[in-house]
């Protein structure tokens, strides 16, 4: 039925909303880690 499509539709949108939140949230703290050892070198 095109409820269930529609449900699976949502899940897949969610995963990967989730997906791309992850690694951009992964992304970001590896550039702050990377700043933050070249402020102590300073």
């Amino acid at each position: 039925s095109s409820t269930e499509l529609r449900e699976l539709k949502n899940e897949f949108e969610e995963g990967v909303l989730q997906e791309f939140t992850t690694s951009y949230s992964v992304m970001l703290y590896d550039i702050f880690d990377e700043l933050r050892d070249t402020v102590e070198k300073l």
